[in-house]
Protein backbone atom coordinates (compact mmCIF):
# COMPACT_ATOMS: atom_id res chain seq x y z
CA UNK A 1 0.00 0.00 0.00
CA UNK A 2 3.25 2.50 0.32
CA UNK A 3 2.75 5.15 -2.59
CA UNK A 4 5.60 8.11 -3.63
CA UNK A 5 1.73 10.51 -3.98
CA UNK A 6 0.73 11.94 -0.91
CA UNK A 7 -1.45 9.96 1.20
CA UNK A 8 -2.13 13.12 3.85
CA UNK A 9 -5.44 13.85 1.47
CA UNK A 10 -7.06 10.75 3.61
CA UNK A 11 -7.10 12.04 6.72
CA UNK A 12 -10.24 14.17 7.25
CA UNK A 13 -10.16 17.75 8.90
CA UNK A 14 -12.28 18.07 12.05
CA UNK A 15 -11.67 21.50 12.72
CA UNK A 16 -8.71 24.22 11.60
CA UNK A 17 -8.31 27.14 13.36
CA UNK A 18 -6.28 28.66 10.75
CA UNK A 19 -2.99 30.58 11.70
CA UNK A 20 -3.12 33.13 14.33
CA UNK A 21 -3.37 37.00 12.79
CA UNK A 22 -0.11 38.86 12.22
CA UNK A 23 2.40 35.75 13.79
CA UNK A 24 5.31 35.04 11.64
CA UNK A 25 6.26 32.15 14.69
CA UNK A 26 3.00 30.52 15.38
CA UNK A 27 2.88 26.28 16.49
CA UNK A 28 0.85 24.11 14.52
CA UNK A 29 -0.84 22.07 17.02
CA UNK A 30 -1.97 18.89 15.17
CA UNK A 31 -4.16 16.56 17.14
CA UNK A 32 -5.68 12.55 16.15
CA UNK A 33 -8.04 10.98 18.55
CA UNK A 34 -9.08 7.69 19.72
CA UNK A 35 -11.37 4.82 19.80
CA UNK A 36 -14.95 5.82 19.28
CA UNK A 37 -13.99 9.53 19.89
CA UNK A 38 -13.37 11.70 17.07
CA UNK A 39 -11.85 14.95 17.02
CA UNK A 40 -14.70 17.11 18.73
CA UNK A 41 -13.25 15.61 21.66
CA UNK A 42 -11.20 18.26 21.78
CA UNK A 43 -13.18 21.26 20.74
CA UNK A 44 -12.45 23.16 23.99
CA UNK A 45 -8.77 23.59 23.41
CA UNK A 46 -10.47 26.23 20.09
CA UNK A 47 -10.44 28.75 22.03
CA UNK A 48 -8.00 28.61 23.52
CA UNK A 49 -5.69 28.12 19.98
CA UNK A 50 -5.13 31.77 18.44
CA UNK A 51 -4.47 33.49 22.21
CA UNK A 52 -1.50 30.85 22.46
CA UNK A 53 0.26 31.44 19.14
CA UNK A 54 -0.68 28.01 17.96
CA UNK A 55 -2.65 26.95 14.38
CA UNK A 56 -4.67 24.15 15.75
CA UNK A 57 -5.75 21.18 13.33
CA UNK A 58 -7.78 18.61 14.55
CA UNK A 59 -7.71 15.37 12.42
CA UNK A 60 -10.42 12.17 12.03
CA UNK A 61 -8.63 9.22 11.33
CA UNK A 62 -9.54 6.85 8.43
CA UNK A 63 -13.22 5.67 8.83
CA UNK A 64 -14.00 8.49 10.67
CA UNK A 65 -16.04 11.91 9.77
CA UNK A 66 -14.66 13.22 7.01
CA UNK A 67 -11.88 11.34 6.03
CA UNK A 68 -11.33 8.35 3.59
CA UNK A 69 -12.65 4.95 4.30
CA UNK A 70 -9.92 1.95 4.65
CA UNK A 71 -10.29 -0.30 1.60
CA UNK A 72 -10.79 -3.78 1.70
CA UNK A 73 -7.30 -4.60 0.91
CA UNK A 74 -5.99 -2.27 3.76
CA UNK A 75 -8.30 -4.28 6.23
CA UNK A 76 -7.35 -7.73 5.20
CA UNK A 77 -3.65 -6.00 6.22
CA UNK A 78 -4.96 -6.31 9.94
CA UNK A 79 -5.51 -10.25 10.83
CA UNK A 80 -8.57 -11.92 12.21
CA UNK A 81 -6.37 -14.27 14.11
CA UNK A 82 -8.12 -17.25 16.08
CA UNK A 83 -7.27 -17.39 20.07
CA UNK A 84 -5.18 -20.44 19.12
CA UNK A 85 -3.29 -18.82 16.39
CA UNK A 86 0.27 -20.73 16.13
CA UNK A 87 3.49 -18.86 15.28
CA UNK A 88 3.56 -18.95 11.53
CA UNK A 89 -0.14 -17.35 11.66
CA UNK A 90 1.53 -14.87 14.10
CA UNK A 91 4.38 -14.25 11.92
CA UNK A 92 2.65 -13.62 8.95
CA UNK A 93 0.07 -11.60 10.97
CA UNK A 94 2.73 -9.34 12.33
CA UNK A 95 4.45 -8.37 8.99
CA UNK A 96 1.44 -7.53 7.34
CA UNK A 97 0.46 -5.75 10.14
CA UNK A 98 3.26 -3.80 10.11
CA UNK A 99 2.88 -2.57 6.88
CA UNK A 100 -0.02 -1.11 7.98
CA UNK A 101 0.97 0.77 10.56
CA UNK A 102 3.81 1.88 8.42
CA UNK A 103 1.19 3.30 6.05
CA UNK A 104 -0.88 4.83 8.43
CA UNK A 105 2.63 7.16 9.61
CA UNK A 106 2.86 7.59 6.27
CA UNK A 107 -0.39 9.57 5.82
CA UNK A 108 0.28 11.80 8.78
CA UNK A 109 3.91 12.50 7.85
CA UNK A 110 1.98 13.68 3.91
CA UNK A 111 -0.60 15.29 5.81
CA UNK A 112 2.00 17.82 7.64
CA UNK A 113 4.39 17.60 4.58
CA UNK A 114 1.25 18.55 2.64
CA UNK A 115 1.01 21.49 5.44
CA UNK A 116 4.23 23.04 5.12
CA UNK A 117 3.87 23.41 1.21
CA UNK A 118 1.02 24.33 1.05
CA UNK A 119 0.55 26.55 3.83
CA UNK A 120 3.93 28.33 4.72
CA UNK A 121 4.27 27.20 8.23
CA UNK A 122 7.56 28.78 10.13
CA UNK A 123 10.36 26.56 10.78
CA UNK A 124 10.32 24.91 14.25
CA UNK A 125 12.79 26.87 16.67
CA UNK A 126 13.54 24.34 19.24
CA UNK A 127 15.56 27.00 21.80
CA UNK A 128 12.89 28.90 21.71
CA UNK A 129 9.86 26.41 21.94
CA UNK A 130 7.83 28.13 19.11
CA UNK A 131 7.06 27.35 15.81
CA UNK A 132 6.94 24.51 13.62
CA UNK A 133 4.68 21.50 14.43
CA UNK A 134 3.86 19.83 17.12
CA UNK A 135 1.39 16.67 16.69
CA UNK A 136 -0.26 14.32 19.16
CA UNK A 137 -2.26 11.27 19.29
CA UNK A 138 -4.70 10.69 22.07
CA UNK A 139 -5.43 6.83 23.86
CA UNK A 140 -5.59 4.80 20.60
CA UNK A 141 -4.49 7.58 18.39
CA UNK A 142 -1.47 7.41 20.08
CA UNK A 143 -0.37 4.59 17.84
CA UNK A 144 -0.10 7.11 15.01
CA UNK A 145 2.59 9.22 16.89
CA UNK A 146 4.56 6.53 18.41
CA UNK A 147 4.06 4.74 14.62
CA UNK A 148 5.18 8.24 12.95
CA UNK A 149 8.26 8.18 15.15
CA UNK A 150 9.28 4.67 14.56
CA UNK A 151 9.20 5.04 10.98
CA UNK A 152 9.12 8.59 10.00
CA UNK A 153 13.27 8.82 9.44
CA UNK A 154 12.87 5.80 6.61
CA UNK A 155 10.46 7.91 4.66
CA UNK A 156 12.06 10.00 1.72
CA UNK A 157 12.95 13.63 2.19
CA UNK A 158 11.08 15.18 -0.83
CA UNK A 159 10.48 18.81 -1.16
CA UNK A 160 10.21 19.25 2.38
CA UNK A 161 12.52 18.21 5.15
CA UNK A 162 10.17 17.60 7.67
CA UNK A 163 12.34 17.11 10.46
CA UNK A 164 13.67 20.10 10.44
CA UNK A 165 9.61 21.51 11.05
CA UNK A 166 8.35 18.94 13.49
CA UNK A 167 9.47 20.11 17.04
CA UNK A 168 7.86 17.56 19.25
CA UNK A 169 5.83 14.47 18.97
CA UNK A 170 3.26 13.23 21.75
CA UNK A 171 1.89 10.25 23.39
CA UNK A 172 -1.08 11.68 24.75
CA UNK A 173 -2.61 9.82 27.68
CA UNK A 174 -2.75 6.26 26.18
CA UNK A 175 -2.46 2.80 28.15
CA UNK A 176 -0.34 -0.70 28.38
CA UNK A 177 -2.26 -2.08 25.20
CA UNK A 178 -0.53 0.81 22.62
CA UNK A 179 2.71 1.05 24.59
CA UNK A 180 2.85 -2.47 24.00
CA UNK A 181 3.40 -3.33 28.00
CA UNK A 182 1.94 -6.75 29.77
CA UNK A 183 -1.27 -6.29 31.11
CA UNK A 184 -1.82 -6.69 35.15
CA UNK A 185 -4.55 -9.31 36.06
CA UNK A 186 -5.91 -6.62 38.12
CA UNK A 187 -6.71 -4.37 34.81
CA UNK A 188 -8.01 -6.99 33.08
CA UNK A 189 -10.62 -5.97 29.89
CA UNK A 190 -13.05 -8.86 28.67
CA UNK A 191 -13.48 -7.03 25.34
CA UNK A 192 -9.94 -6.91 24.50
CA UNK A 193 -8.94 -10.70 25.59
CA UNK A 194 -7.80 -12.32 22.30
CA UNK A 195 -8.13 -16.02 23.64
CA UNK A 196 -12.15 -15.22 23.56
CA UNK A 197 -14.01 -15.11 20.60
CA UNK A 198 -15.58 -12.34 18.77
CA UNK A 199 -18.80 -13.22 19.99
CA UNK A 200 -17.65 -13.43 23.52
CA UNK A 201 -15.62 -10.29 22.93
CA UNK A 202 -18.03 -8.18 21.34
CA UNK A 203 -21.14 -9.16 24.29
CA UNK A 204 -19.15 -7.67 27.10
CA UNK A 205 -18.34 -4.58 25.32
CA UNK A 206 -20.83 -1.97 25.81
CA UNK A 207 -19.53 1.77 24.36
CA UNK A 208 -20.80 3.94 27.14
CA UNK A 209 -19.66 2.16 29.83
CA UNK A 210 -16.19 1.46 28.66
CA UNK A 211 -16.38 5.37 28.27
CA UNK A 212 -18.11 5.85 31.87
CA UNK A 213 -14.90 3.99 33.34
CA UNK A 214 -12.33 5.84 31.33
CA UNK A 215 -13.47 9.31 32.36
CA UNK A 216 -13.38 8.54 35.89
CA UNK A 217 -11.10 9.98 38.37
CA UNK A 218 -8.62 7.37 40.18
CA UNK A 219 -6.61 8.28 42.81
CA UNK A 220 -3.09 7.07 42.31
CA UNK A 221 0.24 7.27 43.81
CA UNK A 222 3.87 7.81 41.97
CA UNK A 223 4.66 4.10 42.02
CA UNK A 224 3.50 0.74 40.09
CA UNK A 225 2.17 -0.33 43.82
CA UNK A 226 0.38 2.30 44.37
CA UNK A 227 -2.12 2.71 41.06
CA UNK A 228 -5.43 3.11 41.99
CA UNK A 229 -8.27 0.72 40.66
CA UNK A 230 -11.24 2.65 41.30
CA UNK A 231 -12.26 5.99 40.66
CA UNK A 232 -13.34 8.79 43.30
CA UNK A 233 -17.02 9.46 43.68
CA UNK A 234 -16.01 13.30 42.91
CA UNK A 235 -14.94 14.83 40.59
CA UNK A 236 -17.90 12.62 38.68
CA UNK A 237 -16.53 11.05 35.34
CA UNK A 238 -16.45 13.01 32.32
CA UNK A 239 -19.27 11.20 30.43
CA UNK A 240 -21.60 11.95 33.58
CA UNK A 241 -21.02 15.30 33.08
CA UNK A 242 -21.78 15.52 29.49
CA UNK A 243 -25.16 16.10 27.17
CA UNK A 244 -26.35 13.67 24.90
CA UNK A 245 -25.74 16.78 22.33
CA UNK A 246 -22.10 16.90 23.27
CA UNK A 247 -21.55 13.11 22.87
CA UNK A 248 -23.30 12.94 19.71
CA UNK A 249 -21.05 15.68 18.43
CA UNK A 250 -17.55 13.57 19.86
CA UNK A 251 -18.31 10.13 19.39
CA UNK A 252 -18.39 8.22 15.85
CA UNK A 253 -18.98 4.27 15.99
CA UNK A 254 -17.20 2.79 12.80
CA UNK A 255 -18.22 0.62 10.57
CA UNK A 256 -16.88 -2.94 10.63
CA UNK A 257 -14.94 -1.62 14.16
CA UNK A 258 -10.96 -1.94 13.15
CA UNK A 259 -9.96 -0.08 15.60
CA UNK A 260 -10.71 -2.99 17.92
CA UNK A 261 -9.27 -5.13 15.82
CA UNK A 262 -5.79 -3.01 15.48
CA UNK A 263 -5.50 -3.62 18.91
CA UNK A 264 -6.39 -7.11 19.54
CA UNK A 265 -4.16 -7.91 16.75
CA UNK A 266 -1.00 -5.53 18.64
CA UNK A 267 -1.75 -7.76 21.46
CA UNK A 268 -1.62 -10.76 19.73
CA UNK A 269 1.34 -10.43 18.08
CA UNK A 270 3.39 -8.34 20.36
CA UNK A 271 3.85 -5.74 17.65
CA UNK A 272 2.79 -2.46 19.63
CA UNK A 273 6.55 -3.11 22.23
CA UNK A 274 8.23 -2.58 18.40
CA UNK A 275 6.77 0.05 17.92
CA UNK A 276 7.09 2.08 21.33
CA UNK A 277 10.95 0.73 21.20
CA UNK A 278 10.97 1.86 17.64
CA UNK A 279 9.65 5.09 18.99
CA UNK A 280 12.13 5.45 21.30
CA UNK A 281 15.21 4.34 20.24
CA UNK A 282 17.22 6.24 18.12
CA UNK A 283 17.64 4.48 15.21
CA UNK A 284 20.78 2.90 13.31
CA UNK A 285 22.45 4.47 10.14
CA UNK A 286 21.10 1.59 7.88
CA UNK A 287 17.50 2.88 8.88
CA UNK A 288 17.90 6.09 7.90
CA UNK A 289 17.33 7.51 4.63
CA UNK A 290 18.15 11.60 4.62
CA UNK A 291 18.36 13.39 8.05
CA UNK A 292 17.35 11.50 10.97
CA UNK A 293 14.47 12.74 13.65
CA UNK A 294 16.93 12.27 16.29
CA UNK A 295 15.97 15.97 17.35
CA UNK A 296 12.30 15.83 17.51
CA UNK A 297 11.43 15.91 20.92
CA UNK A 298 9.25 12.86 21.98
CA UNK A 299 6.67 13.94 24.99
CA UNK A 300 4.48 11.65 26.53
CA UNK A 301 1.71 13.50 28.29
CA UNK A 302 -0.67 11.81 30.92
CA UNK A 303 -3.36 12.66 33.51
CA UNK A 304 -2.29 12.03 36.88
CA UNK A 305 -6.00 10.15 37.75
CA UNK A 306 -6.52 8.73 34.62
CA UNK A 307 -7.65 5.36 34.07
CA UNK A 308 -5.16 2.59 35.41
CA UNK A 309 -4.27 0.80 32.61
CA UNK A 310 -2.63 4.97 31.70
CA UNK A 311 -0.65 5.35 34.92
CA UNK A 312 1.05 1.52 34.84
CA UNK A 313 1.88 2.72 31.46
CA UNK A 314 3.45 5.89 31.86
CA UNK A 315 5.14 4.24 34.85
CA UNK A 316 6.61 1.27 32.90
CA UNK A 317 8.12 3.86 30.50
CA UNK A 318 9.44 6.11 33.18
CA UNK A 319 11.48 3.28 34.68
CA UNK A 320 12.00 2.08 30.98
CA UNK A 321 14.00 5.08 30.21
CA UNK A 322 15.59 5.37 33.09
CA UNK A 323 17.06 1.93 32.81
CA UNK A 324 17.85 2.41 29.09
CA UNK A 325 20.09 5.75 29.91
CA UNK A 326 21.85 4.09 32.78
CA UNK A 327 22.78 1.31 29.87
CA UNK A 328 24.13 4.31 27.82
CA UNK A 329 21.29 3.52 24.84
CA UNK A 330 20.62 5.91 21.88
CA UNK A 331 17.39 7.87 23.09
CA UNK A 332 15.56 10.50 21.63
CA UNK A 333 14.85 13.06 23.45
CA UNK A 334 12.13 11.93 25.80
CA UNK A 335 10.27 13.85 27.97
CA UNK A 336 7.28 13.04 30.53
CA UNK A 337 4.94 15.36 31.57
CA UNK A 338 1.76 14.87 34.13
CA UNK A 339 -1.54 16.33 34.24
CA UNK A 340 -1.70 15.90 37.84
CA UNK A 341 -5.36 16.55 38.63
CA UNK A 342 -6.32 15.28 34.88
CA UNK A 343 -7.52 12.87 33.97
CA UNK A 344 -8.44 10.50 30.37
CA UNK A 345 -10.22 13.51 29.17
CA UNK A 346 -7.58 16.35 30.69
CA UNK A 347 -8.46 18.48 27.01
CA UNK A 348 -11.99 18.34 28.10
CA UNK A 349 -11.96 18.83 31.82
CA UNK A 350 -8.79 20.89 31.84
CA UNK A 351 -7.80 22.13 28.78
CA UNK A 352 -5.80 25.20 30.08
CA UNK A 353 -3.50 22.78 31.70
CA UNK A 354 -4.01 20.32 28.19
CA UNK A 355 -2.87 22.92 26.49
CA UNK A 356 0.40 24.02 28.54
CA UNK A 357 1.47 20.33 29.10
CA UNK A 358 1.55 20.08 24.84
CA UNK A 359 3.29 23.23 24.34
CA UNK A 360 4.96 24.51 27.40
CA UNK A 361 7.90 23.22 29.13
CA UNK A 362 7.17 21.93 32.31
CA UNK A 363 6.93 18.27 33.45
CA UNK A 364 4.72 18.93 35.78
CA UNK A 365 1.52 21.04 34.95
Amino acid sequence: MSTTLSTGGRLGVYHDTGSPEGSSDFTTLVILHGHNWHGGTFSRLIPLAHRNNIRLVLLNRRDYPGSTPYTDEERAMVAKLTPNADEEALAQAREKFSIFLKDRAREVYDFLEDLVKRDNIPPSQRDLNTGGIVVAGWSLGALWTTSLLAYAPQFPVNDVDLSQYVRRVIVLDTGNIVMGYPRRSDMYTRAFDPRLSLEERAASYDMWDRALAISGYYPHGDTLDTIALKPLEHPFPTLSTLSAEERAKMTFKTDGNLDSRIMLTGIQTGHFANVRERALLVPGDEDVVGDSWCNVEARFVWGGKSLPEVSHAMLTLRTEVEAAKEKGLLLRNVKLVIVKEGNHFVHWDHPEEAMRALLGEHEII
